[in-house]
């Protein structure tokens, strides 16, 4: 998006707008507190483009598409400015929402950011302004924790400067568990460290990692492994789908010599001199792993080891994989999406996204336009209208909590719905144009109203006419395209595909222009609201509460989040012409049973095991638990764990095998770990206020910068006690009253303060102003750039939930859960948790056995009263145990 400030239309780039900044005029942001106290401006905007504007006119764009189920992490703008006027040093950035009237409730000056400088007439300057957790843009609230609320956010640049491009970074948290799915009725485990001595399955064996040849442009050490939690004697496959919120980048162990056609098939490049070696534990055996990677962006599903364009059969041999977040990057586009339109007016007649159409004459209430991933809804209640037809009398939207109901009048059983629409907010009723949370609902006439959800480009526009309503949604944001259904169908562009059901299956194959009454009938039904969803019902009109009540529940039960057909393609990669194919979900897989009965794992929702029983018992082994030293066990991984950050799981299985092997655990030692950071004491301090303040190197508060900017040699731990101090204004001022034997001082958001050393005639030089620290593992640190270092702060007084292990306390996880492995009081809960406690925050772990029931045999009797025993010691070598118990009379 360079083109270096042009100053034509020729290669502008387009920035697009939603919501609110459809219908300013002007934009204001007069007067907004900020650091400087300048009092604002208030403009028109002067043109859609980046680049070179009219001089006096501001420039403001709409960011979408933004998660909501996690705050941002990490994030950061970047931008490449321009001054065009003399005015410039007055100009800055800003944030917005649709409910804040045209207003900025945040604004900066561009020469209050960190070392910025002169700004004047000419001046071109590449900015990164971080989005830290102390900026706020109300009293009560933050600015992450506001684009969290509302998934967007439009953004301002001043009436005299201009911008060549901008970008927004950001990640978010590591996913659940919940986000793998198995198809190979194998369990997996997440969260493990790739380094040498992490154990993984192949084939049929364990094996422990040995050696590692790492690539240099995509290195994997460290990153993140998903492999079985222990091998599946009865089959060599493994099968699997990981659900991403955001750009990730994966790495495939695969055995040397094996040919995978959904590798060659899916596009991965190949790591060309990359391997890892495993040694088998009973057996002294090596094999070796060559690797591929490749980057998805998300969210979507990811299938590993599905059927291929060649095969519908399984991976052939075992493989694991690693993955780690890729850096999300955001870049308005110069071509914003074309927008899909759907239509349900009359008694009612529908034309889909992709412009089918048909008539749907039952009586309920239907999912018209519904976000698989629940965000968003919108629903259509049709009551009984003649003899034969159905017409609208109730259209509602919901978007997260918030429900939107516009209501026609009910007359008696069986007569007409009159009047022009009640409108209510949360069962409120309103008669203008109001906002609520990210909904804003816009009165045109008293029959007409638009509900516009500017986060995910969702515009519904209702018109009351005659005895019902005109129904018209429009979808803009690509990020939603393919990820909705219902009746207006799932917006991909083609319309063959247009009638699924919620389980991705596509009920109608006729392609004509118009599908038969009865077709479209029974398919329509399937998109009936369930009771617990219902937000569009007579019964819920004035609940303040049917949203979040509607949106919990949905949550609670997801059907599919996107159906495997509507992932688009990867496109061809650089150089070749071939299309990308991704692998699809096996219709069979291999046996789960002791009978060798091929049967289906993981079901059509997910959930279900489909194991020959009506039971969901699809929970995972527990891990070496019918071991009579199965404490002991413990007790020697949580020692493992906090001299070593070894993966307790790891450890489990290490000393189980070690055991089957006919060793004891006297015999184990525990393994080096990943050997990425390093310890270190704190013994120079200074006490500032209610803290203890010093840096992670251990630097004198009053020792001077030598003359040529230091590093710091290696990563360390936060010692325990010490936290790494916020970006906050008693920090800026503690890092300005000492010189800290260098010129700069991290804060824990990555920004810097310039120190008392600045202050020194003749130093010339500032502080770098973003990224300004590495974490190669949770709790450890290593600045980014020479001449910083980390500043610490420790309370004087000690405080249980702080995330800093003090006097008195055995664990701080920094959190008031009290059914974790650190409790709410600071003690440690050792049933099934491995808790760290020489890091900050305390590290709880538990093993895959917190996540299992009792492990259970196979019961061979048929019947509804018997199940399998619980597994022990006396019973593990049974091939088949069953507990059977019978009802009875009163």
């Amino acid at each position: 998006m360079e083109d270096n400030f042009a100053t034509t239309t020729t290669n502008r780039e387009t920035v697009p707008r939603t919501g609110i900044l459809l219908t300013c005029s002007m934009y204001n942001w007069t007067g907004v507190s900020q650091p400087g106290g300048f009092v604002g401006d208030a403009q028109e905007m002067g043109a859609a483009y980046f680049d070179t504007k009219p001089k006096d006119n501001a420039l403001v764009w709409s960011v979408t598409g933004l998660p909501t189920d996690a705050l941002l992490q990490n994030a950061r703008i970047e931008m490449n400015l321009k001054c065009e006027d003399s005015m410039c040093h007055n100009d800055g950035y800003g944030f917005m929402w649709d409910n804040n009237s045209c207003r900025f409730p945040y604004f900066r000056q561009w020469t209050n950011l960190t070392s910025f400088g002169n700004w004047t007439t000419g001046n071109i300057k590449f900015v990164n302004i971080s989005l830290t957790s102390d900026i706020k843009v109300s009293a009560d609230k933050t600015l992450l924790q506001r684009i969290k609320e509302t998934g967007y956010f439009h953004f301002l640049v001043g009436d005299d400067t201009s911008v060549d491009y901008f970008r927004l970074f950001y990640t978010v948290a590591d996913p659940p568990s919940s986000s793998l799915v198995s198809f190979s009725c194998a369990t997996y485990l997440l969260g493990r460290t790739l380094a040498k001595t992490s154990v993984v399955y192949s084939d049929t064996t364990s094996s422990t990692i040995t050696n590692i040849i790492d690539s240099a442009s995509y290195p994997f050490t460290s990153t993140s492994l998903i492999s079985t939690a222990n091998s599946d004697r009865n089959v060599t496959q493994s099968t699997f789908k990981f659900y991403i919120t955001q750009s990730t980048r994966f790495w495939l162990f695969v055995p040397s010599g094996v040919t995978l056609g959904w590798i060659s098939d899916g596009g991965w490049d190949s790591l060309t001199g990359a391997s890892v070696t495993t040694t088998t534990s009973n057996t002294a055996t090596n094999r070796t792993f060559v690797v591929y990677t490749k980057r998805y962006d998300g969210p979507r599903w990811v299938i590993f080891g599905g059927a291929s364009s060649s095969s519908s059969a399984v991976s052939p041999a075992m493989f694991f994989v690693s993955w780690t977040f890729a850096q999300a990057l955001i870049v308005t586009p110069s071509n914003p999406s074309a927008v899909c339109a759907c239509e349900s007016t009359g008694d009612p007649h529908y034309v889909t996204w992709d412009k089918r159409r048909f008539d749907f004459y039952t009586p309920g209430t239907y999912h018209l336009v519904k976000a698989r991933d629940c965000t968003f809804d919108v629903q259509t209640l049709t009551f009984k209208y003649g003899p034969t037809v159905a017409v609208n009398g109730i259209v509602s939207v919901r978007y997260l909590n918030d429900v939107v109901t516009l209501a026609r009048t009910p007359g008696a059983a069986g007569a007409l719905w009159t009047g022009s629409p009640v409108v209510r907010v949360n069962g409120v009723i309103q008669s203008a144009s109001v906002t609520q949370g990210g909904l804003q609902v816009n009165k045109i006439t008293v029959d007409q109203w638009t509900i516009v959800i500017s986060a995910v480009g969702l515009t519904v526009k209702t018109v009351a006419a005659g005895n019902w309503f005109h129904v018209y949604p429009t979808l803009s944001d690509p990020s939603y395209q393919r990820k909705v259904d219902g009746l207006c169908g799932n917006c991909d562009n083609n319309p063959d595909n247009d009638f699924m059901t919620p389980g991705c299956a596509i009920a109608i194959n006729n392609t004509a222009t118009k599908l038969t009454c009865n077709q479209a009938a029974d398919w329509g039904v399937k998109w009936t609201v369930p009771t617990n969803q219902l937000v569009a019902d007579l019964s819920v009109l004035s609940s303040t509460n049917i949203g979040s009540n509607s949106y919990s529940s949905c949550t609670s039960t997801p059907i599919i989040q996107q159906c495997p057909s509507l992932i688009p393609p990867e496109p061809p990669k650089t150089g070749t012409t071939a299309i990308v194919i991704e692998p699809q979900a096996p219709t069979t897989f291999v046996s789960c049973s002791t009978s060798g009965t091929p049967v289906h794992c993981g079901g059509d929702d997910d959930h279900d095991d489909d194991d020959d029983d009506d039971n969901d018992n699809d929970q995972p082994p527990k891990l070496c638990t019918w071991r009579t030293e199965y404490n002991q066990i413990t007790l020697k991984c949580t020692e493992c764990a906090n001299s070593n950050l070894y993966a307790s799981d790891d450890c489990i299985l290490d000393i189980c095998q070690l055991l089957d092997n006919g060793k004891t655990i006297g015999n184990y030692s525990c393994p080096p770990g990943p050997q990425v950071c390093n310890y270190t004491t704190i013994t120079k301090n200074v006490t500032i206020g209610s803290y203890d303040w010093a840096t992670l190197d251990n630097a004198n508060p009053d020792g001077v910068a030598p003359s040529t900017p230091a590093c710091q040699d290696k990563a360390y731990y936060i010692p325990l006690g010490w936290e790494v101090a916020p970006n906050d204004a008693t920090s800026k001022s503690v890092a300005e009253s000492k010189n800290w034997e260098t010129a700069c001082l991290v804060v824990e958001d990555g920004n810097t303060f310039a120190t008392n050393t600045t202050k020194v005639d003749g130093y010339t030089g500032s502080c770098p102003v973003h990224s300004c620290v590495v974490q190669p593992v949770k709790t450890c640190y290593h600045p980014n750039f020479c001449g910083t270092k980390l500043l610490l702060r420790r309370p004087r007084v000690p405080q249980c939930q702080n995330g800093i292990i003090e006097t008195g306390e055995q664990c701080d996880d920094g959190n008031g859960i009290d059914t974790d492995g650190c409790s709410n009081t600071c003690r440690i809960n050792t049933n099934g948790w491995i808790c760290v406690t020489n890091v900050n925050p305390t590290q709880c772990t538990g093993s895959a056995n917190n996540d299992a029931g009792d492990p259970k045999h196979t019961c061979s009797i048929n019947s509804p009263y018997c199940e399998g025993c619980v597994i022990t010691v006396a019973n593990q070598n049974d091939k088949s145990c069953c507990k059977c118990v019978m009802p009875c009379c009163d």
